[in-house]
């Protein structure tokens, strides 16, 4: 669960860092650049925790069972993944371009037009809605063995929210970039 708290975070932190706002409040703290910066990273990494956290616990009380922040981390792997390919997908297709022309020893160039603006932003908006979409389905069949048949459907409410958070939070990230 930590890891997955960690690669949700540091991904919607380093979509965040970019934020003009975020880059004045860099450039002028007086706790310097790397001190806001890692304070900020340890923020959002704590906040996914956190949030997290809670909405597994209030899914338990609703649900009638205790116990279950572990037991749903793997609800959160799809989402980690389609952040990650959301952030990354253009860095990977012009960069890779870079790491074949080396690695073969080519006599090429970077083509920075390989795709488009469109095709790169279609990826990303796909990338983290699919891997919200089998987030909220892997979610739901672990809740449906766990709490009670009578309460499960309620008990999935408070983690349903948070996906739906999370994936309007990554698409705001992706789009104020």
């Amino acid at each position: 669960m930590a890891t997955v708290c960690v690669l949700l975070g540091s991904t919607g932190y380093d979509g965040f860092a970019g934020a003009p706002f975020w880059v004045n409040a860099l450039q002028t703290s007086p706790l310097g650049r790397t001190g806001l910066g890692t304070l900020g990273l340890l923020v959002a990494i704590g906040g996914v925790a956190a949030l997290y956290t809670a909405c597994l616990w209030a899914a338990g009380l609703i649900g009638g069972a205790r116990g279950l922040t572990p037991r749903f981390a793997h609800s959160l792997v799809p989402i980690a993944i389609g952040y990650l390919v959301a952030h990354y997908f253009s860095l990977f297709v012009i960069e890779g371009q870079r790491a074949v022309i080396l690695a073969l020893g080519l006599d090429a160039q970077v083509n920075q037009d390989v795709v488009s603006a469109g095709v790169i932003a279609t990826v990303q908006v796909l990338a983290i809605v699919a891997g919200h979409v089998i987030g909220v389905v892997a979610a739901h069949d672990r809740s449906v063995r766990l709490l009670e048949p009578a309460k499960a459907v309620a008990g999935q409410i408070p983690l349903f929210v948070l996906m739906v958070c999370y994936t309007l939070g990554g698409l705001t990230l992706l789009f104020a970039a």
